[in-house]
């Protein structure tokens, strides 16, 4: 049965048709984590580009601690599209991915995904489809959770590392991470002495993006991404 998928990419929704995963390939386990996330709600603005089309996007992102898991929630806001909302559930220990949810339009979905045994299901416009498949291991974060998640990583000058998570169809993708060096940015929240960290796909559309990450507060203050054919650049209000 072939079904639309609409996922939520800071504003970008994939439509896209949802196939079988296989196993991935990175090692099992999950990156070391160091440092807890920061609870609270940051607002970021940004912009979308897919050829001569430019869409403003405002993005609230919440991190929340839930028992032995974080809840990370961002409701996506863009001109003539319904706002998209994106939960992901986390371990507080390790940030696996154990639960995903979206919501936008005609569009539900929700997973369970520990131990990276994805189980759930889709609907759109009433037409449900069941997911179940092996991802090959644990999911770090997950979705644009993801991004949020990696100021928990060791991140230094030169530090690298590689994980697993799912691509637009629910395919299972490995992510290499990378940091780049350390820059000076300024944006809508102020300048910041920040960590550049690069990540791309080691297998399909690489699909890089760079965020950078304020030293002194470990918070993702902008970022920039290829999705498809749309570049996608947001930044801390």
């Amino acid at each position: 049965m072939r079904i639309l998928t609409k996922v939520l990419a800071l504003g970008l929704y994939v439509t896209s048709c949802l196939r079988p995963a296989e196993p991935g390939t990175a090692p099992a386990g999950l990156p070391k984590v160091v440092a807890p996330l920061t609870e609270g709600t940051w607002t970021w603005i940004g912009k979308m580009n897919t050829g001569n089309q430019t869409s403003d996007v405002v993005v609230t992102v919440g991190v929340k601690a839930v028992g032995d898991t974080w809840v990370i929630r961002h409701v996506v806001s863009s001109p003539g599209r319904d706002d998209a909302i994106d939960i992901g559930t986390l371990d507080r220990q390790t940030m696996e991915c154990i639960g995903r949810e979206a919501v936008q339009g005609p569009m539900t979905m929700k997973l369970d995904t520990k131990g990276g045994k994805v189980k759930g299901s889709i609907t759109v416009s009433g037409r449900v489809q069941t997911i179940e498949t092996d991802a090959g291991g644990p999911l770090f974060a997950d979705g644009i959770a993801a991004r949020q998640s990696i100021v928990a990583l060791p991140l230094a000058e030169g530090y690298t590392t590689t994980y697993r998570t799912l691509d637009p169809q629910l395919k299972p993708r490995i992510v290499e991470l990378k940091v780049a060096g350390t820059e000076k940015v300024t944006v809508a929240a102020g300048s910041f002495e920040a960590l550049r960290v690069e990540t791309r796909a080691l297998d399909g559309a690489p699909e890089p993006m760079t965020l950078w990450m304020d030293k002194g507060s470990r918070k993702l203050v902008k970022m920039a991404a290829v999705i498809g054919p749309t570049t996608v650049s947001a930044e801390l209000k």
